[in-house]
């Protein structure tokens, strides 16, 4: 399998932070980010990415990738480690970044810089 080029990953990084701030995945917004990360994309990129993601339910997308992760039996050095919860906090449902309570700084910047 072939590794993401950098383009890629800030993209699909753009994207990912666009969802966790429940904002819409557009062009615009895609480029502010890579920008703001010092990747530089063509216009035509971010489109497509916009044109693939449509009518997707990435958050539901994600869960269901979490949840079977924490599916598989754990190896022989994951065996004293625990589980990750991929599931909100009772009473959070809404998702608020709760897989990454301390990197509330997306949703800040989302409002501040892109939206």
């Amino acid at each position: 399998m072939q590794q993401a080029t950098p383009t890629e990953l800030a993209t699909t990084y753009a994207a990912l932070i666009l969802v966790d701030a429940e904002s819409a995945i557009t062009p615009d917004k895609l480029l502010a980010l890579t920008s703001a990360a010092g990747v530089e994309i063509e216009p035509v990129w971010a489109a497509l990415l916009v044109a693939a993601l449509e009518g997707k339910n990435i958050k539901a997308i994600m869960l269901a990738t979490l949840n079977a992760a924490n599916d598989v039996a754990p190896g022989p050095a994951d065996a004293d480690s625990e589980p990750v919860d991929s599931k909100a906090p009772d009473g959070d449902s809404d998702s608020e970044s709760y897989l990454y309570p301390e990197c509330q700084w997306t949703t800040d910047f989302m409002k501040e810089e892109c939206c």
